[in-house]
């Protein structure tokens, strides 16, 4: 979100959490927030994943740790301006993009497709 009289200024993020469903060819996932005690603000995330091919071969459910967000990110802390510079590098790093569209898709049979469509891809 940008602020109302400085449009170029970061004055809140709001985060998208993942699917649990499976109707987009992806395999589901949830988030775990670390937040600070005393404002509620958001420190980190730890995003779980359920490999369905896994689980439904072996019959057992294991939702493992995929990333935390600040790992994924290379950030040091989540504070708007680190932020801001994950997102510029989103933009300018193609590599680094495609990872991202990766995980976004948790790694299910539709990520490689969208990894490689390059209208995708905001370079």
């Amino acid at each position: 979100m940008h602020g109302l009289v400085d449009p170029h200024e970061i004055t809140g993020i709001a985060f998208i959490a993942p699917q649990l469903g499976t109707h987009t060819y992806s395999n589901p996932a949830f988030r775990v927030y670390d937040i600070q005690d005393d404002n509620y603000a958001v420190v980190n995330y730890h995003q779980y994943r359920l490999y369905l091919n896994e689980a439904n071969a072996t019959n057992i459910p294991d939702w493992r740790l995929a990333y935390t967000f600040r790992e994924l990110y290379n950030c040091t802390d989540m504070q708007f301006s680190t932020i801001a510079m994950a997102i510029e590098r989103i933009r300018t790093d193609k590599e680094f993009a495609k990872e991202l569209i990766y995980q976004m898709y948790n790694e299910g049979p539709d990520a490689i497709n969208y990894m490689n469509d390059k209208s995708i891809i905001l370079m």
